[in-house]
């Protein structure tokens, strides 16, 4: 699902900028399951990459083996070459893509990130298996996201657009 302009406009503020070092933060210092040894010379999948803000920081901070980021939102595509223009000759992979149907081989990634897209997925359980069939044995999937109780707040119920069938609820995000 392609963004609205009002969420495109908030997913491209500094404070989206804010949370990728709040979370980067977190797996330097091992909140997360990651830390940073877990994501040097890896190869990493970023699906719903938005503009690149997260691939910025992960190509900044560390020495990963390459960054595979899609998005299915051309708009959002274009703003992460520009973004990320420096990046692409080297440990950059840049393109479009749907993350129901993933343009990598079976067990070929080492760390999937997912930050707040799943949310925006009207299938997400296909999504979640196309990220495993992706995966290495033993590979990690980081995923932040937003939960059916979120979605049904009078603010993203107003001014944006997510599917509204079959969300996901917080017990099913935790691991409880």
């Amino acid at each position: 699902m392609i963004l609205n302009s009002l969420e495109r406009f908030f997913m491209n503020q500094p404070l989206r900028t804010s949370s990728v070092e709040y979370y980067l933060k977190k797996i330097r210092f091992g909140k997360v399951g990651l830390t940073a040894g877990s994501l040097e010379q890896k190869k990493i999948l970023e699906v719903g990459c938005g503009s690149g803000i997260w691939t910025e920081a992960l190509l900044k901070h560390y020495d990963v083996k390459e960054v595979h980021a899609f998005d299915i939102d051309k708009k959002m595509v274009d703003l992460a070459y520009r973004r990320l223009s420096r990046y692409i000759p080297g440990k950059l992979l840049l393109s479009m893509g749907d993350v129901t149907d993933i343009d990598e081989r079976n067990g070929s990634v080492d760390v999937a990130f997912d930050i707040a897209i799943l949310h925006h997925v009207e299938d997400w359980q296909r999504a979640i298996r196309e990220i495993a069939r992706v995966l290495l044995p033993g590979g990690v999937f980081f995923f932040e996201e937003v939960n059916k109780k979120g979605l049904e707040g009078w603010f993203n119920r107003t001014f944006f657009r997510h599917p509204t069938d079959n969300r996901f609820s917080t017990e099913e995000t935790d691991g409880r």
